[in-house]
């Protein structure tokens, strides 16, 4: 009796979320999430507040288990990942960024607060490559 093998290759991908949107190929719709950041602040009021409340929302989303498929940052929120206003927040996005989620930023807008060479977390990006993002995402969370 002749036996023979069958050898089988398998590919593993893990990634701290729930779905697998850190491989093209095996992108599911479930996870197909978009983080918008229009702002160095969450709502509105106390400003020294909202700074706290917008650091709190990342570290909340950054260990909730199911990363944003980009995070993508406009006018003022370039800030968070640029300069030193916020390193709280910066840092949780950088958790983020180093977990697989991409991390743009608005290069008009880095470039309007003079924050071109201070970028410190993700890379600069364009208008039309941000609206791409959004248009193809299935739920966009805006902060």
């Amino acid at each position: 009796m002749q036996r023979s093998i069958v050898e089988t290759t398998w590919e593993v991908f893990m990634s701290t979320c729930g779905c697998s949107h850190h491989n093209e190929a095996a992108q599911t719709a479930d996870c197909n999430y978009v983080l918008f950041l229009s702002k160095d602040h969450l709502g509105e009021g106390a400003e020294e507040l909202g700074k706290t409340l917008i650091a709190m929302a990342l570290h909340t989303i950054a260990e909730s288990g199911e990363l944003p498929r980009y995070v993508l940052l406009m006018n003022s929120g370039v800030k968070l990942v640029a300069g030193s206003e916020n390193e709280e927040a910066a840092r949780w996005l950088q958790v983020m960024a180093d977990n697989g989620t991409p991390v743009l930023s608005c290069g008009t807008c880095l470039n309007y607060y003079e924050l071109g060479e201070a970028l410190h977390v993700g890379e600069k990006s364009t208008m039309p490559a941000i609206m791409e993002h959004l248009r193809h995402a299935d739920k966009v969370i805006t902060l």
